[in-house]
């Protein structure tokens, strides 16, 4: 197990956030957003980091860090909509190499506590049918499918179901 830290982005984790969702694009197809796709700039990150909550929406990024550097990544997000902007969506992103070390688990832990610091009813996530093991940390951590997108994501010219899961807090 590799010694790692969980924390809220800052501004200046911009780079380092952009450079680690860009590889992890690359090194897996689970992932909604596809290399060839893959347009957040450094100077965007950095305002979404520095302004996570505006006009009644809010995105909030945490990261995961072992030695500073950033490799794995998730966010809550919401919207203004007052019939559904007491549910939050989350995404979670990990370089390969971090797989199985703990830290989806505790970056999900910072979602929900954020989410629950936020007063939110719940939080929604997609997730690929085939992936099993992110499947698991989601029901161990209380989240149950109420949905299925069949076709939902393609990858060249295979495509995949997406899980809808909900988690009420």
């Amino acid at each position: 197990m590799v010694d790692f830290e969980v924390r809220l982005g800052v501004p200046d984790d911009a780079a380092g956030a952009v450079d680690c969702m860009r590889q992890a694009c690359g090194e897996t197809d689970y992932l909604k957003t596809s290399p060839e796709n893959f347009s957040l700039t450094e100077e965007k990150e950095r305002e979404i980091l520095a302004n996570p909550s505006t006009e009644g929406k809010y995105l909030f990024l945490f990261f995961a860090k072992v030695d500073g550097r950033i490799v794995g990544s998730a966010s809550l997000s919401g919207n203004s909509h007052p019939r559904c902007g007491h549910m939050g969506v989350t995404g979670i992103s990990i370089l390969k190499d971090f797989w199985g070390q703990g830290m989806g688990r505790a970056l999900m832990l910072a979602i929900l506590e954020k989410g629950r610091e936020l007063h939110l009813h719940g939080i929604h996530l997609d997730v690929r049918a085939d992936n099993e093991r992110a499947i698991g940390l989601y029901r161990k951590l209380g989240f149950i499918e109420d949905g299925r997108h069949e076709d939902a994501m393609r990858v060249g010219a295979i495509y995949h179901d997406l899980i809808h899961m909900t988690k009420i807090l």
